[in-house]
């Protein structure tokens, strides 16, 4: 499963900056990572009325 490496990556990367930097910047890097998801989302073109096996 490709998704329980990456969360585990995410889990030490969290725990590293709570450790080093307090809860603050685990907040910041949350925040950080949702402001990318929403950029691409929101760049990301509609593929409701695409045929995807032509992509």
């Amino acid at each position: 499963m490709p998704g329980r490496r990456t969360t585990s990556t995410r889990n030490y990367a969290a725990t590293a900056l709570a450790s080093s930097h307090g809860v603050g910047a685990v907040g910041d890097y949350l925040a950080v990572a949702a402001a990318i998801t929403l950029v691409a989302l929101i760049l990301s073109p509609e593929t409701r009325d695409i045929e995807l096996t032509g992509i």
